[in-house]
Parts: structure tokens; C-alpha cells; sequence
């Protein structure tokens, strides 16, 4: 060997001693959910739909990690919850009740998509470091979809939650001078290099409140009928319906009407025929027609609590003894609903 060809020889060793076969880095990823609230849920009213949000946070550093770029698949999976024996469909629990709310996680905006945990059914993301991209950290987003459906009427009052303790899995590939691919393109497949990996949970909630609610108040009218002379009393019935979700808390009151003799004072209800001739009637919320139905919330009123569906209370009138002037006699009595 002479000697020029040695001198070239131990010019090359620097560099072959100074390129890297590995960034000997290290990638570490966490990641967050936030709870998915429904807010509140009316059970005979529409779907309720919402969204929540994962963020993962990644970073990537070491010994001569700036010459490599970095490619992670993250991927994010989550069984039945707490309430739940099954994914389709998922259960929300009221816990004084025991009733459950069924509702469901999507993967897609067009909530076709279930989220699971088989690896067709995760949710997936990627993050990327280029070359120099050592020491930083990289933030990434996904969005979950969720719905309540509709056509849970037997739905009571109250709060109901599921727990939920998912997990997440990345996979990364560091390669030299970011010359390299993502170890999967959806979780669960094959394909791309793979450098290493990591596992962690995914802790939240699912929420939804049913609040107290009273709708479709109906009633038939009181009608005493055509009379002479009122010699005697005169009773007649008619009925109020109602409908509020079950376990709601109620209060029905009956105001003065129209024309009575004091302003705002059940117990001087009149009916009149406009021509400032009046015929006094009462209501009453008894059989026996002792108790004056009024509008004093707890006191006069007809109170109780739902047990759902339709609903349905008796008023009880009473024309008592009295010679008005012949004529067609009304009036207008406004229901009021407290819940």
C-alpha cells in the first residue's frame, strides 16, 4: 500500500466515524379526553348530539435526534364504560334510580362509526417531527361524536353518568434525515417502519341531566248546562290533563278567571253573559268540594310528583242557589303549571 493511498484512507475514517446509525432518542407521548356532556336531555324531545376532544401531546429527544425526523401513529380505544354490558348501545346510569340513558361514541361526524377498542374500530392520529425538530413537543386533536337518541320517554328526573377508562397505544418511526413513513396508516394495519411504541389510559366521563319538565296541558270545559231558576246546586265536572317527565315535582294552580267580583280572588269567581250580569261559580279539588282550587303555589294548588305519561286531575264545579237574568254566562280561567 503506498502511502498516498493510506493518507486517503485515514481522511475518510472522521467521517465515517461521525455518521449516525440511530438517533438513540427517545419519544414519549401522553394523552387527555374531555368529558363528553349531553347537558340536559329532554326524553321526549329530539336527539341530543354533542362532541368531545382528544389531545395527545408528543415529544421527541436525544442524542442526535436533530438529524432524524420522527413519524407517530397514535390510536385511542374505549370499551362499554361503567354502565354499560355492550358498545351498541352504550348506557348511562341515574344512580338513585338505577334507570339507565342509552347513548353512543362515533368516530365520524356522521355518527355511523362506533368507537371501540377493536382495531378497526379506534380512533387514530399522527403527529410528525422533521429533522432539528429534537426537544420540542407536538400537540394533536380528534374529535369523538356523541348522541343520545330519541324515544327514551320513560326517562326520569336526574343526573346520569358512565366512567370510562380507555387507553391509547402509539407506534413511532425515527428515520434518518426524516426520510422515513408512519408505522401504520390506521391503527391496526401493517406497513412502515416501526422504531418502538408506548401505552397509556384515557380516563373521562360520559354526562347527561334530565331536568323537571311539563308539557301539553289540555282540559275539557266545565260546562252547568242550560238552567232556569238555581234552586239548588248545580255540580258538574271537567278534567285537566298533563304530562311532565317522570319524578318532576308539580304544582297545577287555577286563577280568579275573568270576572271576579275581587280582582285576583278565587274566591269570588263569576261567569258573565257581557252584559255586566254575572252568575258566581266555584272549583274545587275534591269530591266532597270543600277545597277551592287556586293559584297559590303549595297551598291551593294541586301538587305532586310525576310518575310519567299523561296525567290526568278532575275539577270539580258547583253553581250555588241564585236567579240571574236569562242569558248565555262564561268566563276564562287560565291553568299555570309550576314545576
Amino acid at each position: 500500500m503506498t502511502r498516498k493511498t493510506l493518507l486517503m484512507i485515514l481522511a475518510l475514517l472522521p467521517l465515517l466515524l461521525f455518521v449516525p446509525q440511530r438517533a438513540h432518542a427517545a419519544t414519549t407521548c401522553s394523552a387527555t379526553m374531555t368529558n363528553m356532556s349531553f347537558g340536559d336531555v329532554v326524553p321526549s324531545g329530539a336527539a341530543v348530539n354533542v362532541t368531545a376532544t382528544i389531545t395527545w401531546t408528543c415529544t421527541y429527544t436525544g442524542l442526535l435526534s436533530s438529524l432524524y425526523g420522527d413519524y407517530i401513529q397514535m390510536c385511542f380505544s374505549a370499551g362499554s364504560g361503567s354502565a354499560s354490558a355492550s358498545l351498541n348501545p352504550r348506557k348511562m346510569i341515574e344512580a338513585g334510580s338505577s334507570e339507565l340513558m342509552s347513548y353512543e361514541m362515533y368516530r365520524d361526524a356522521g355518527r355511523t362509526s362506533i368507537w371501540g377498542t377493536a382495531s378497526a374500530a379506534q380512533i387514530s392520529g399522527t403527529s410528525n417531527f422533521t429533522i432539528l425538530g429534537s426537544g420540542t413537543a407536538k400537540i394533536g386533536t380528534t374529535t369523538v361524536y356523541g348522541r343520545v337518541p330519541t324515544g327514551q320517554t320513560s326517562l326520569g328526573v336526574g343526573s346520569y353518568a358512565s366512567g370510562f377508562g380507555g387507553t391509547y397505544n402509539y407506534a413511532y418511526n425515527e428515520a434518518l434525515l426524516g426520510l422515513g413513513t408512519f408505522p401504520n396508516s390506521t391503527c391496526g394495519s401493517s406497513g412502515g417502519a416501526t422504531t418502538g411504541s408506548g401505552t397509556g389510559s384515557l380516563s373521562f366521563s360520559v354526562l347527561a341531566n334530565v331536568a323537571s319538565s311539563c308539557t301539553a296541558v289540555s282540559g275539557t270545559a266545565l260546562d252547568f248546562g242550560t238552567k232556569g231558576l238555581i234552586t239548588s246546586n248545580a255540580d258538574q265536572t271537567s278534567t285537566l290533563s298533563l304530562t311532565c317527565t317522570k319524578r318532576s315535582p308539580y304544582n297545577v294552580g287555577l286563577n280568579a278567571g275573568s270576572n271576579p267580583s275581587t280582582a285576583g280572588d278565587v274566591n269570588t269567581r263569576r261567569m258573565t253573559d257581557g252584559s255586566a250580569n254575572y252568575i258566581g261559580y266555584q272549583m274545587y279539588s275534591d269530591t266532597g268540594r270543600s277545597v277551592v282550587w287556586g293559584n297559590t303555589v303549595s297551598s291551593s294548588t294541586v301538587n305532586g310528583t310525576a310518575v310519567g305519561g299523561t296525567q290526568t286531575f278532575t275539577v270539580y264545579g258547583r253553581v250555588p242557589p241564585q236567579s240571574p237574568r236569562a242569558g248565555t254566562y262564561n268566563d276564562t280561567v287560565t291553568v299555570t303549571v309550576t314545576y
